[in-house]
């Protein structure tokens, strides 16, 4: 990813750091009476950048070398985030320490880093009731770094990176934690998006693990003392988790959870259109799947959405497409079901109609686009009346993620005993 778009999307977080749990009501965030918790930082060490700088180019520890390595990171330049005065640089603390290890890239140096790295981020982002509470940006910002670290990184521009298993077990464990900030469970989702979108969530037990937790989340209705606003958004990562993921569950649980949200016209749109992607990513059975659900959720967005825009005073071109090319994946996504109305097929034909007006260039003015997208609504008569389908039921639902302590790294990849601690 650019170094601008890290920057934007580590600015974005940061704020998210302060609103999002703001509206939470076990999300503290005022400063403690003792202050934030800080790290000691040893400056003697700064100069040694240079150093560390040939070690990563050379990607091998000559004799001596590693020991130095592990205290220059651990002793100086990974306890700079949990500094108040440093809140502001965070974003770019993530961008260089990301470019250490692409310079890096393979053999010692990089696994050392990416270890120094997963320890001190998985103890930054969460307090510690003994020791005081670290500031809320610097433990979003860590969340955010755990999903972003690599097992390999890229070597060519046509390479994708593998992301860091061991990292999934913490995100698991921040999203489950009910005494965690939200923007650090914000983070965690977005660590678990990039995993699903880079094919990392390939381990079966991992995975079913990753499974289960976003199922709970996404078929969450509310949660007490959390915005509305806020829960749709972290419910609809969820969805986006579940279509990375693209199983439909070993009964189906998946796409009845996705085609309750799609077809709920109390959710918000943004909310809707993101489950409709996840429908439209599934790996569905062939022969023996009812597609009647979620081809009936979808087509209940199709008309919610020309409603939604027909009844607006500023009705937009764009808006509306953005909402109907969520419907359009999952329509195109489903099997043939001839016993299912409307069919997939049925419903492919009238989004098919609908997108050849968003493509007729001679219409430029919106309220005629839109006037021209609702004379093929009454093409889907049998999604007249809201959707009826009931969201899964616990007991259709995996169960819910163990309460052990994720381990730190797998098992070919020991902590070693220089830092296993934070430095205090």
């Amino acid at each position: 990813m650019p170094i601008s778009v890290r920057l934007l999307l580590g600015t974005l977080v940061v704020l998210l750091a302060v609103a999002l749990p703001a509206a939470h009501a076990k999300d503290d965030i005022r400063r403690p009476e003792g202050g934030w918790r800080e790290l000691p930082v040893d400056e003697s060490l700064k100069n040694q950048k240079s150093r560390i700088k040939s070690i990563l180019r050379n990607r091998e520890f000559a004799e001596g070398e590693e020991a130095m390595f592990v205290k220059y990171y651990f002793r100086y330049e990974l306890p700079l985030w949990s500094l108040e005065k440093e809140r502001a640089r965070l974003a770019g603390f993530r961008v260089l320490l990301a470019r250490d290890l692409t310079t890096a890239r393979t053999g010692p140096p990089h696994a050392k880093l990416n270890e120094l790295v997963f320890v001190f981020m998985s103890k930054l982002c969460k307090d510690d009731p003994t020791k005081g509470k670290f500031h809320p940006a610097s433990r979003v910002n860590a969340m955010m770094m755990l999903g972003e670290l690599n097992s390999k990184e890229m070597v060519a521009a046509t390479d994708k990176p593998v992301p860091l298993a061991a990292a999934v077990p913490v995100m698991l464990e921040a999203i489950a934690d009910p005494q965690q900030l939200d923007a650090v469970k914000v983070a965690a989702l977005g660590g678990l998006i990039r995993h699903g979108k880079l094919g990392g969530l390939t381990d079966a037990e991992s995975r079913g693990k990753v499974l289960a937790a976003m199922l709970k989340l996404a078929a969450t209705d509310a949660e007490p003392g959390r915005s509305e606003d806020g829960h749709a958004w972290m419910r609809s990562m969820a969805c986006e988790v579940l279509g990375h993921i693209g199983t439909v569950g070993s009964k189906e649980e998946v796409p009845k959870v996705l085609a309750s949200i799609v077809g709920d016209s109390s959710q918000p749109f943004f909310l809707r259109t993101k489950a409709a992607y996840a429908l439209g990513e599934l790996k569905y059975p062939a022969g023996a799947f009812d597609s009647a659900p979620a081809a009936l959720a979808a087509g209940r967005l199709i008309v919610d959405a020309c409603n939604s825009e027909n009844d607006s005073d500023d009705p937009f071109r764009r808006r509306l497409k953005a909402r109907l090319a969520g419907a359009k994946a999952a329509v195109e996504a489903l099997p043939a079901s001839p016993d299912a109305k409307p069919s997939p097929g049925q419903l492919k034909k009238s989004v098919a109609a609908m997108w050849k007006i968003f493509d007729d260039k001679e219409i430029e003015d919106a309220p005629e686009l839109v006037a021209k997208i609702m004379e093929e609504v009454p093409t889907l008569p049998e999604v007249a009346e809201p959707v009826e389908e009931e969201p899964a039921s616990e007991d259709e639902i995996p169960e819910d993620l163990p309460e052990d302590e994720p381990e730190d790294l797998p098992d070919d990849e020991p902590v070693d005993e220089d830092v296993e601690d934070l430095p205090e």
